[in-house]
């Protein structure tokens, strides 16, 4: 069995306020992540400088998922920029399912937004 997290574990290792900490903790409370594993592949996303590194894993969170993420980040601030914001810190922390960041991808990439793969099995694939 592959080692998870709890929704708090991670939760730890971000900034978001405590009102969006106890909105996720709820929302997701019996639900475990996965730690990171070799088979998951590892995405670099720049957007302008700034450069995040997002990772697709199976068990990660799925795009039904992601939305109540984005709902509940919304929620808890009014600014929608700030959400934004705290919506990348969570999309690095959290993994997400291979669906989500195949679909995240796509809508970076019609918005000018570069991504490349950078570590997994598909990059091994890709280079045989």
């Amino acid at each position: 069995m592959s080692e998870t997290f709890d929704i708090k574990a991670l939760l730890k290792r971000t900034k978001l306020n405590p009102v969006q900490k106890m909105g996720l903790t709820s929302r997701f409370k019996d639900r475990a992540f996965p730690a990171p594993a070799e088979s998951d592949n590892v995405y670099e996303v720049a957007f302008g400088q700034n450069i995040i590194y997002i990772r697709a894993a199976e068990g990660g969170l799925v795009p039904d998922e992601m939305d109540t993420v984005a709902d509940v980040l919304q929620r808890a601030r009014k600014n929608e920029q700030k959400a934004m914001l705290d919506m990348l810190v969570v999309i690095q922390v959290f993994p997400l399912a291979p669906e989500t960041v195949a679909t995240l991808i796509e809508e970076w990439k019609e918005n000018g937004v570069e991504s490349k793969l950078v570590s997994g099995p598909a990059l091994a694939a890709a280079a045989e």
